[in-house]
């Protein structure tokens, strides 16, 4: 069984993915006008980055669509960690900053995220012009620790909010805590094992299917509740007015 879910991994977390959207544009009318309509945007956005980080991949030498190899003028953009690394690493977590910037009602809450997005993403700059390098061959320690600081502090952020307001009588009825819900589950899960993997060699194949295996059940579970939630929750206005 294991096995089985290594072996199909890619696919598996494609279909959930594509799940998770397809549940979005079914219920995008039911949402129109509240910000659960950027929600699914973003889950369009997912997809198309994955299938953009996937054509990169198979266009290296040895990949599916190695024949077409010409398409890219420059050899270091085989690599699809500078996609990644644009794409999700730093697109991620200005989508998630704008997002919860539309449902945290809290004033200073919605400032103190602003100010710490626009923090990030000079420092992310910086550090990349300065180490263009590995922007190109590897995945950034640096922005990756920093960006899942921003997404945490914007959780965390929104679940205070929450407990400070009426909503918390009626969250079990929220789709915004269904969804910061998911994401820190995600987060919380997957990072501490991304960050340690740095520390174990490569040759220990054990570490590799647990960390395969973690975020294969992790993106099940989030991507689920995304599409769980988009049929079955309510539209409903942010916490901010």
């Amino acid at each position: 069984m294991i096995d089985f879910l290594l072996a199909h991994r890619p696919n598996i977390t494609k279909g959930v993915e594509l799940l998770a959207l397809a549940m979005g544009l079914i219920t995008f009318k039911k949402f129109k006008n509240t910000p659960i309509q950027y929600f699914i945007l973003f889950l369009l956005y997912s997809v198309l980055v994955e299938l953009g980080g996937s054509t990169l991949k198979n266009l290296h030498p040895g990949g599916a669509l190695e024949e077409y190899h010409y398409l890219l003028k420059y050899r270091f953009f085989y690599s699809n960690y500078w996609w990644y690394g644009l794409f999700w690493t730093i697109g991620s977590v200005l989508f998630w900053s704008f997002f919860f910037q539309k449902i945290i009602s809290n004033k200073t809450y919605r400032n103190i995220l602003n100010i710490s997005t626009y923090a990030f993403i000079i420092c992310v700059s910086i550090y990349t012009l300065i180490y263009i390098d590995e922007f190109f061959y590897t995945v950034s320690t640096f922005n990756k620790l920093f960006g899942s600081v921003i997404i945490l502090l914007a959780i965390v952020l929104y679940f205070i909010d929450v407990l400070q307001s009426d909503v918390i009588l009626t969250f079990y009825k929220s789709m915004y805590f269904y969804i910061s819900m998911s994401l820190f589950f995600w987060w919380i899960v997957t990072m501490p094992l991304y960050f340690y993997q740095k520390f174990v060699l490569i040759e220990n194949l054990e570490y590799i299917k647990l960390l395969r295996l973690t975020r294969l059940f992790s993106n099940i579970l989030m991507y689920g509740a995304y599409a769980c939630a988009l049929v079955f929750c309510k539209p409903e206005k942010p916490l901010r007015t």
